[in-house]
């Protein structure tokens, strides 16, 4: 692995995910403090235990996107290494390479992906959680409360360090240079 674009880039890419991941958490407890402190205050009608048929929807969104998040992050970075080993990899969204790390090769490339592949884990689980804090809202459902504030745990499960990127970041080039060793 190019330590110097580990040692120049890594800190300053680790801190903006982590800035990104923490926002993403704290907008969904900050959705469902509210949406606690209306169903108490506001409707003062308190919650049920039973499901309604929004939280119901909410309940099997909630696993769906459970179950969805790894197979959707595991394709992202497989097709992306893939891609990688090729040479035919592109930044995401349509990035210049000035915005993204390519200019750096392979290690730049996939922090790149890393990124990506968090920045939609923790979305996925967020969009579950906001529809789980829905149904807290509107039904005052238990369950969906501890739904969600599960998922805005799982979301910042995803908070990434310095050492676990780069581990991550080196097994990707291996795989890489294993890849290039097949298609030769």
């Amino acid at each position: 692995m190019p330590q110097k674009v580990m040692k120049e880039r890594l800190p300053t890419f680790v801190m903006t995910l982590r800035i990104i991941v923490a926002a993403l958490v704290q907008g969904v407890l900050v959705f469902l403090a509210v949406a606690v402190y209306l169903r108490v205050t506001a409707v003062a009608v308190g919650f049920t235990t039973s499901l309604g048929p929004l939280s119901l929807a909410a309940v099997v969104a909630s696993m769906a996107a459970l179950f969805v998040q790894p197979f959707l992050a595991r394709w992202i970075v497989t097709t992306s290494r893939q891609k990688i080993a090729e040479g035919t990899w592109n930044p995401p969204g349509g990035q210049s390479p000035a915005d993204s790390y390519i200019d750096t090769g392979d290690t730049g490339r996939l922090l790149s992906v890393y990124s990506m592949k968090t920045i939609v884990s923790c979305a996925i689980l967020e969009g579950a959680a906001f529809f789980a804090t829905t149904a807290v809202l509107m039904e005052g459902t238990l369950i969906c409360l501890g739904i969600a504030l599960a998922l805005a745990i799982s979301i910042a499960s995803r908070f990434p360090f310095q050492k676990q990127v780069a581990t991550w970041i080196e097994q990707q080039l291996r795989f890489i240079d294993d890849e290039r060793g097949f298609s030769r």
